[in-house]
This record gives C-alpha cells, structure tokens and sequence, in this order.
C-alpha cells in the first residue's frame, strides 16, 4: 500500500495539513468530541488514498475548479516544506489516525483530559509541520530509517530515488540531513549537528509554547493557570534571549564577512595587477629583444607581414638587412660581455641614426633590420650609408683594448608582388651578401 501511493503536489500537502491542524484547534476549542470523529474519519480514509485522493485535497481541487483560484500559496523558498515521498505521506496518516483514535478510546474510556491534551499535542504538531515545516511524520521517518541501518537491513532515504539530486551533498554531521531531511535553504550550506541547530531548537520551544498554551483551554485550576503562565513567560523570555543571542551572532558573522570581502577584493585586485603586470612582461618579451631592446624577429617579421599584405607599387618601403663586420673576432677575443655590450651599443646607434623613418629590429646573434616605411630609396640609401659611416668611425674600448667594427647592409625595396616575407628577406640578406663580398663596411643594393 506505501508504494502505490504517488507524490503530492506541495499545496495540496500544505492545505491538508492547515485544514486537520484547524480541525484539531476546533474540537480543542469546543471541546467537541464529534469533530475529534470527523478528524478520525478523514484520516482513516486518508490511509487508503493518501494525499493526493484525500478529502482535503478533493475540496481544494473541486474549488479551484470551479473559481479558479488557490486557497493556499507556497514561495519557492518554503516549497521543500512540503516535499513528502510516498512513505512519509503514509506515516503522516497513520500518526494521526493512531493520535485522534487513541483521544477517542482515552475520551470514552473516561480520560477526558489525556485525550484532549493528545489533541492538543496533534493539533500543535499539524500547525507546526503546515507553517514550519518541521513534520513529525518526517521525523519517525528518520527513526524507523535508523533502526532498520541498526538492525543491518537495508537503508533508504527520504528522497524517493538517488536520481532526484544527484549533485547533492547532505550534511553528514546532521542526523535528518543524511536522510535528506532538509526543509530550510539554510540547511544546504549547514554543517553543524542537530543538538547545535537552533531552528531545531526554536521548532522544540514552539511546541512547549504551544501545548502550554492550550492547556489553558480545559484547565480550571486557578494554581495551574498560574504555573502555566509563569512557564510561558519563561519561555518566551528564553525565546527572546536565544533570538537577540542569534541575532549578535549573526551580526558578527556578517561583519566577519564583509572584512573577508574587502580582504578578497583587495587580493584579488592585487592579483588582477599582477596578472597585468606579468602579461605585460609577456608581451614584452614577445616583442622586444631582451639584450638591446629593440624589436626581437618575431615582432619584425608579423610588422613585415602586415606591410607586405597591403603593399603597393609605389616603391616608398625598402627592408635592409645589416650584418656587424668583425663581431665574432671582438666575442671571440674579448669575450661575451663585451659582445653584448657592443650589440647594446650599436642598437642605440642604429635607433638614433633611423628614427622616425624605420622600424629597427635585431633578428640574430649580430645581425640587425630596418622596415623603412614611406621613404624613398635615396633616403634609405642614404641612412643606411650614414649608418656605415658611423660603424665605420666607431671605435670600441673593452678593457684597454680597442677594436674597429663596421657594418655590412643589404637594402632591397619592397614590391606587391612578393607573396610572403621569405621572399623579402632572401632578397635583403643577398645584397647583404654582395656588400660583404665587396669588402665590408658598405651597402649594397639588391637589384
């Protein structure tokens, strides 16, 4: 019978509960056993249809239908309240169908009071699983779940397969979150156990309240009317301390949280800056020489791409290709250092002689290129030989030594017929061939 039972839709589990908790606050309140009879009824019937087929939900059902309207409305936040599977729901009936039959058999045994004090218990137990979510039947769920673990048979959960929530995962410090009984939002980020649950705990003092409060209903005794009230006084003090106490506590996580924050801002701005930081030492690195500071081949090459795709034939750029005479005599004799700092020196020499007019690269171990844009051959003929003459005066100390240098440059202009940098490149670096070939120190141009 479990089951065959199908889940319920919230509302009509939420109106149910609202209805037989009224019900129950009814014959409290009137002291009328006949109602007690109408409540057994319902949920005897209950037992056979569950939720969905009981009477409750037929008369939500006939009334929508016929005003189209619904008697009750459940936010998104408090919808799990009233998530029950198919042996939640049969519980629910059967505690109370056990509760209001046995306030019926301790009514007519002669036990008038202990059978409206279990009604009282049902129907404070229904207000509160209606409008806190806190259900008892859930609960004995739980207990019989954790007996059958303790006898070795096999567990279940609340949920009614694995597939529901598969990404899940419950607190396994928390008795009813292992099992899936997890009705707050709040319950989704809890991690502490049940004993330290203050909603739990909140839930618990709500019932005292509420039973005492009742008893006020059918207790004539001026003294225990007096006790009554001094109790739910107690209680409602504690109630207030426990809220202001949470509330502090709130407030101190909260600030907590906000100094968190700025802290996680502040790291992540300076993270954020050095990210900055460190990608513009990339992409320096991928578009400057490290030694002379100039621009490295790979950046040169992409700039003579990009001029080649938009090339035209008016003969304004021109690529020369420079090669320092004697290098590796002063590396080899003087040393790497000294290498360097000569490849440092004539990187100066070459920005300050182009300027404006090229772009200056170096593309190897001693070897250099000028992108000469809008300049006529003559004017490149002409920096380029100013570059020669320069080298060709410039005399290099290291270390009481002194060694003359020179250049070697190869200039050829640029055509649109040329499909790719190769082209280009070969053609430069063979007029700087030829002017090597013609005695150094010189330029040559490809023709």
């Amino acid at each position: 019978m479990i089951f065959s039972y199908k889940s319920c839709d919230p509302k009509y589990v939420k109106f149910q509960r609202i209805v037989m908790g009224w019900l129950a606050i009814a014959s409290l309140f009137l002291r009328d056993i006949d109602l007690v009879w109408v409540f057994f009824a319902i949920t005897f019937l209950g037992l056979f249809s569950g939720s969905v087929y009981s009477i409750p939900t037929l008369f939500y059902k006939f009334i929508h239908k016929l005003f189209k309207v619904d008697m009750v409305h459940i936010s998104s936040h408090h919808v799990r309240y009233y998530q029950v599977n198919s042996s939640v729901d049969f519980i629910d009936h059967l505690l109370r169908f056990a509760a209001s039959s046995s306030a019926l058999g301790l009514y007519y045994s002669g036990f008038e009071t202990s059978a409206w004090l279990l009604m009282a218990f049902l129907s404070v137990f229904m207000m509160l699983s209606a409008y806190f979510g806190f259900c008892l039947s859930a609960l004995t769920y739980i207990g019989l779940e954790n007996i059958r673990e303790k006898c070795k048979l096999k567990s279940s959960k609340l949920c009614d397969t694995k597939k529901d929530k598969p990404d899940r995962t419950y607190n396994q410090n928390c008795i009813l979150a292992k099992r899936c009984f997890t009705p707050y939002m709040r319950c989704d980020s809890c991690h502490i156990g049940i004993s330290k649950c203050l909603g739990t705990k909140f839930n618990l003092l709500v019932i005292i309240i509420g039973l005492l409060m009742s008893i006020f209903l059918f207790v004539d005794d001026h003294t225990l009317i007096q006790i009554n009230i001094v109790l739910i006084m107690g209680l409602l003090f504690w109630l207030g301390y426990r809220i202001n106490y949470s509330i502090d506590a709130l407030v101190q996580s909260n600030n907590k949280n906000l100094i968190l924050n700025k802290q996680l801002k502040n790291y992540t701005e300076s993270l954020e800056a050095e990210v900055k930081r460190r990608t513009a030492e990339i992409e320096h690195l991928a578009t400057f020489d490290m030694l002379t500071e100039l621009y490295n081949r790979f950046y040169f090459e992409n700039q003579l791409t990009e001029t080649l795709d938009t090339l035209d034939d008016r003969a304004l750029t021109h690529l020369a290709f420079i090669d320092l005479d004697k290098f590796k005599l002063i590396n080899d004799t003087a040393g790497h250092l000294a290498g360097d700092r000569l490849l440092s020196n004539m990187a100066q020499m070459l920005t300050t002689v182009v300027g404006q007019r090229g772009i200056v690269a170096r593309i190897g171990g001693d070897e250099f290129a000028i992108l000469f844009k809008e300049v006529t051959q003559d004017e490149a003929l002409e920096c380029c030989q100013e570059i020669c003459d320069k080298a060709g005066r410039y005399e290099f100390v290291w270390e009481e030594q002194r060694f003359g240098i020179g250049t070697s440059i190869g200039l050829a202009t640029l055509k649109s017929s040329m499909q790719d940098i190769k082209a280009a490149l070969h053609h430069a670096d063979q007029a700087c061939y030829n002017a090597k070939k013609s005695g150094r120190n010189r330029v040559s141009l490809y023709k």
